[in-house]
């Protein structure tokens, strides 16, 4: 029961993606809201990057070896200065893995690790466990939307 309350809280606790707008009204009061200010327009913002794995099918990134292998230390460790060790050196390939571009199965396995680690997380026993997989987890979205978490 204890474990249901804390998935929930811990869920309802994550950030909402908003936008909050500082305006002055007519008598030079700072106004915060979420919509912006009466006669202004909003920038314009740049549409999201995202990037699949390389056009080509063919494609292959020695990197992403390199980071799966971190990665697949990491969470056979039982250590958690040398899971975020791992997970620290698993980022920097990553990276550079979705610079490279991956192969499919190469993608395919980054988003089943994604999910697996995810899962790990949210039944770890350990806080500090917990957090350092929430991370690599969070390092491996980067993957699915084109953009470096390191």
């Amino acid at each position: 029961m204890k474990l249901t309350h804390l998935c929930l809280l811990l869920t309802l606790s994550l950030p909402a993606q908003a936008e909050i707008h500082k305006c002055k009204d007519g008598n030079g009061r700072v106004q915060f809201s979420d919509a912006p200010c009466p006669g202004k327009t909003a920038p314009a913002r740049k549409p999201a990057q995202t990037r699949k794995p390389g056009g080509d099918p063919a494609a292959y990134s020695p990197a992403w070896e390199s980071a799966e292998a971190f990665i697949r230390q990491g969470m056979a460790s039982s250590y958690v200065d040398e899971r975020g060790t791992l997970y620290r050196s698993a980022s920097r390939y990553v990276c550079m893995a979705i610079r490279e571009g991956m192969s499919e199965a190469q993608y395919d396995r980054a988003m089943a690790l994604q999910q697996e680690l995810q899962v790990k997380a949210q039944y770890s026993r350990y806080a500090d466990s917990g957090a350092q997989d929430s991370y690599m987890a969070t390092t491996l979205m980067g993957v699915a939307s084109g953009t470096c978490h390191y």
